[in-house]
């Protein structure tokens, strides 16, 4: 694997949370664990902070933000690098979904 991560998935979890603040994000490859888990990578475009992030599997993280994330968010993930080391390049935006 010589490819960077480039993108993802996020699913607004509202059976986690009524609230909102629960989103569910799948990445494209196996994601490094010490980056991918670490809250200060996470932003939301409202100003949204994680304040948990929790490994599901090698591809997919449970984030838990400060305040509600909408489908009209993007959460921003920077930096990530996959389980081969490519370091993604700049942030990775994903648009979630409810």
């Amino acid at each position: 694997d010589v490819a960077a991560p480039a993108g993802g998935t996020g699913f607004i979890n509202l059976k986690e949370s009524a609230t909102g603040t629960v989103v569910d994000v799948t990445f494209g490859e196996a994601m490094d664990l010490t980056a991918a888990t670490d809250i200060a990578n996470w932003a939301g475009s409202n100003s949204q902070s994680a304040t948990a992030v929790l490994m599901l599997n090698a591809t997919t993280f449970r984030v838990t933000f400060d305040a509600a994330i909408a489908a009209a968010d993007t959460i921003d993930v920077s930096n990530q690098s996959d389980v081969a080391g490519n370091a993604a390049v700049g942030a990775i935006s994903i648009a979630p979904v409810e």
